[in-house]
């Protein structure tokens, strides 16, 4: 699936948000899943 533009940059640092706040959580960031 390919993104364009803003929309992209807003994915991708929800996503790295998402798997830092897991990390956070987890205590575990080798656990955290990645997204492809």
């Amino acid at each position: 699936m390919d993104h364009f533009g803003y929309m992209e940059g807003a994915l991708r640092s929800g996503e790295r948000a998402a798997n830092l706040l897991m990390a956070q959580v987890c205590k575990q960031p080798e656990m955290v899943a990645r997204v492809a």
